[in-house]
């Protein structure tokens, strides 16, 4: 049980700081506290429902997607410039 719990939480921490490092690269403006809050808007909350969703939010005029896939085990986080 530890291992699985050490693997989930290593996972959550590479999920973030790719998200992180893509919102930065789009937008260097973007402060930790704008960053904390496109974690809470796209609802990523790293419990299991996460991966059954779609969230999309646009801010300075970026879209930032996150989809995650249950079926397929996988998440997609995008920023995309409008």
């Amino acid at each position: 049980m530890w291992h699985q719990l050490t693997r989930l939480m290593i996972k959550k921490e590479k999920i973030k700081y790719a998200f992180v490092t893509s919102a930065k690269t789009t937008d260097s403006e973007l402060s930790d506290t704008q960053i904390d809050k496109l974690f809470d808007d796209l609802k990523i909350t790293w419990d299991n429902d996460m991966l059954d969703q779609t969230e999309v939010k646009t801010l300075n005029d970026i879209k930032y997607t996150y989809k995650g896939d249950n079926e397929g085990g996988f998440v997609i986080l995008q920023t995309e410039m409008k």
